[in-house]
């Protein structure tokens, strides 16, 4: 019986250096997940395949990348599943090869991020859809979280975006939070480039395909949602005398209602539902206000 030497780890790594060399596929299957820094990985012998969680623009020849992989997407979902990766780097005295998802250096990513640097070139926004990935923002007066920034992930192709609170409706809110969730895609429209930090992402607009599209969450509210209609509510913030409220199903309209009677006995949660009736609407000074009649069913 032959007696087979086990290769060296130098020899091990051979493979992936030219794969990291020709920018070619390999495709894997992890079967692990770390919990903690959130990260896919195998082995291939005593080489641990990972994904690279922390993107470097330099190593990945692409742009307008999210910083960290997990902000927007669960790859513990991902075990055991077939994965398309191109090799990003490569930790010889480790012997760990990063990989990262072939999907966010591919040419369809590279088409869409050209087509939309293109676009705002010439000042003409190109509308896409976007995946809203998480919210962010400082209150600059407070320095307290107000996540009034929302983050996005473009065509669902690994492309950062960000939409400002100004740039999220053409009605005054106060915060993306109350109307829209992580997960949901929307579209919008790129404006702009920013830096964060040593990141590129793009400028987006919601607001401006809404103007596009003339849509005024305004428009015919009082024939919408008349003086006494009923109505249920879900308190999204509240304040020292009153609290905000929203309808679901209607967009963009923030309802500022009054606390219950004492006598009452209603307590006021945020996040949960009430029933009440529409008490004030005024479409001209955009003005909507309710008042609670008890706890939802």
């Amino acid at each position: 019986q032959v007696k087979t030497e086990h290769p060296s780890l130098e020899e091990q790594l051979r493979r992936y250096k030219e794969l990291l060399e020709n920018g070619k596929i390999l495709n894997c299957k992890f079967s692990m997940y770390n919990r903690k820094k959130h990260f896919l990985y195998t082995y291939d012998n005593d080489v641990r395949i990972q994904i690279a969680n922390n993107l470097d623009e330099k190593n990945t020849k692409a742009e307008f990348l999210p910083q960290y992989l997990h902000h927007y997407t669960e790859y513990r979902d991902d075990i055991g599943k077939d994965m398309s990766v191109i090799v990003s780097e490569i930790d010889e005295e480790h012997g760990v090869v990063y990989v990262v998802p072939a999907y966010l250096v591919g040419e369809k990513r590279a088409r869409l991020v050209n087509s939309i640097c293109d676009s705002i070139d010439k000042n003409e926004p190109v509308r896409v859809p976007a995946v809203i990935i998480g919210f962010t923002g400082i209150d600059p007066s407070t320095k307290e979280k107000n996540r009034s920034i929302v983050l996005l992930d473009i065509g669902n192709l690994g492309i950062i975006g960000s939409i400002r609170i100004q740039n999220w409706s053409t009605s005054h809110i106060t915060s993306p939070r109350w109307f829209a969730s992580i997960g949901d895609t929307i579209e919008v429209a790129a404006t702009g480039i920013s830096t964060w930090g040593k990141r590129t992402l793009f400028d987006c607009s919601r607001k401006l395909i809404m103007e596009l599209d003339q849509v005024d969450p305004w428009k015919n509210i009082e024939r919408r949602l008349p003086k006494h209609t009923d109505v249920e509510l879900r308190c999204v913030d509240k304040q020292d005398r009153n609290f905000f409220s929203v309808i679901d199903g209607i967009n963009d309209l923030e309802i500022l209602c009054e606390y219950p009677d004492y006598d009452a006995d209603i307590d006021i949660v945020v996040g949960q539902k009430y029933r009440g009736y529409i008490s004030r609407v005024n479409e001209q000074k955009k003005r909507l206000c309710a008042r609670i009649t008890g706890k939802a069913d």
